[in-house]
């Protein structure tokens, strides 16, 4: 028996369903690629608020968030043109195993071009989630000076969102497309006045991240690396109101002075006075 012929109307409607299951099946493999992507670039992908942010591998093996080992955080390790296993945090985990704790973890939350407000928000967002480290350390300095962003004129006052940025909520993809085409802010400070005001946030931060770290027990690391040379004049201010005693300066390595060569000296620091029990995880 011979098929009639389908119908414009019946081939038309066949062509709209194929072509709207492949659409959907594209927009299905782009999400979970652009939520890959996204833990790779050290963003986050959609639904963090009830998942935990993204942390780079120290290519050491399996790492668990949710385990006994003692664990490290290390937040402001943003050297992204490295290998996993090349990173402070890494390098880091390897030097305080040798001394003597071969389970404990790091985990590297670092973030490109973050500083210590953003830092200090992670922390929070990741203690909020039930997730407490037994020492959190802060790597901050060359981030720091280079994000001299103004105060908002009205910090209470709502903004009404824009559609691409309800979009970007809802979508890894979206979030991704925004990711590559913005530019990294990197507004750097321009008068003294500008880098008093980051030294003030760089000081109010670490105040909180302290008291947060006193009140729910754990320990915490303050580590604050030499300056780029557009910024050593921020730094000298720095320094200065360090020797005074007007800005925070307990559990800190300062290695300002002494400027370590490289991501392995920084690590073996770093571990150096965690290994010397002050603070200890």
């Amino acid at each position: 028996m011979r098929r009639r012929p389908r119908s414009p109307l019946s081939r038309l409607f066949s062509v709209v369903g194929t072509v709207l299951l492949i659409g959907a099946a594209a927009v299905v493999i782009g999400e979970w690629g652009a939520g890959l992507a996204l833990r790779k670039l050290g963003g986050a992908p959609m639904d963090e608020s009830t998942t935990p942010p993204a942390f780079r591998a120290n290519g050491h093996g399996p790492q668990e968030l949710t385990g006994s080992d003692p664990k490290v955080f290390v937040f402001g390790d943003r050297a992204s043109e490295v290998a996993d296993g090349e990173t402070v945090s890494a390098l880091l985990e390897q030097a305080l195993r040798d001394a003597g704790k071969p389970t404990l973890q790091t985990f590297n939350f670092g973030r490109t071009a973050g500083y210590s407000t953003s830092e200090r928000i992670l922390l929070e967002h990741l203690l909020i989630l039930g997730f407490k480290p037994d020492l959190a350390v802060f790597i901050d300095g060359p981030g720091e000076f280079a994000n001299c962003i103004p105060t908002p004129a009205s910090p209470t006052e709502p903004t009404r969102p824009k559609l691409t940025e309800l979009l970007a909520a809802r979508s890894n993809l979206i979030r991704l497309v925004h990711r590559m085409r913005a530019p990294v802010s990197t507004e750097r400070c321009a008068t003294d006045g500008e880098a008093d005001r980051v030294i003030r946030r760089l000081d109010t931060n670490r105040r909180i991240i302290a008291a947060l770290a006193d009140k729910l027990g754990f320990k915490v690391l303050f580590v604050t690396l030499p300056p780029p040379a557009e910024s050593a004049w921020g730094y000298a201010r720095l320094a200065e109101m360090r020797g005074a005693g007007q800005v925070y300066d307990a559990d800190q390595v300062w290695l300002v002075d002494a400027p370590p060569a490289g991501n392995r000296a920084i690590g073996d620091a770093i571990a150096q006075r965690v290994a010397g029990g002050n603070p200890a995880p």
